[in-house]
């Protein structure tokens, strides 16, 4: 079969197709390669599935190489020194319930956040104070929103907090 005979007959299959879906095309006026509206419907086509392929390998490729990298929960790089004040837990409490409550819960059990009935038990002071202090791990930060006394307060009550 000749490349004219192969285009008349996917260009006859092609208008029994567009004729069921209400199109109507001419398949004789076919005189060179390229110039009917069935060919140029099917250069579509190419140029849909091309631009197709080309988004699909693009959002594989930024998947693969260009997503940001997870953030990390804070880790104690510098020494930072938590003082040992007696914890005034209703303070502690008054701070919680307006910074914490939303993502850890009113039990400490947490929800969105991590649960903190045991974190003294699995974090140091420095730690939790730096996890407060500067977020991370999709934490947001509280430097800016808590005084260094409630950071303290916050911190020293947390640690108190071993699941006994």
């Amino acid at each position: 079969m000749t490349i004219k005979g192969y285009i008349m007959s996917v260009l006859r299959l092609s208008q029994l197709i567009m004729t069921l879906n209400g199109h109507r095309i001419d398949c004789g006026t076919v005189l060179n390669w390229g110039q009917t509206e069935m060919e140029g419907f099917l250069v579509q086509k190419w140029i849909v599935s091309g631009i197709v392929t080309v988004a699909c390998l693009f959002g594989i490729y930024l998947l693969v190489y260009d997503m940001p990298n997870k953030e990390n929960a804070a880790v104690p790089s510098e020494s930072v020194s938590i003082p040992d004040t007696p914890v005034d837990a209703d303070a502690a409490m008054q701070i919680y319930r307006s910074n914490c409550l939303s993502c850890h819960g009113d039990q400490l059990s947490g929800g969105f956040g991590p649960n903190l009935t045991n974190v003294g038990a699995t974090m140091d002071k420095e730690t939790i104070y730096k996890q407060i202090s500067q977020g991370g791990g999709g934490m947001p930060k509280f430097e800016s929103k808590l005084t260094e006394d409630e950071l303290i307060t916050l911190t020293n009550w947390l640690a108190g907090k071993k699941g006994d």
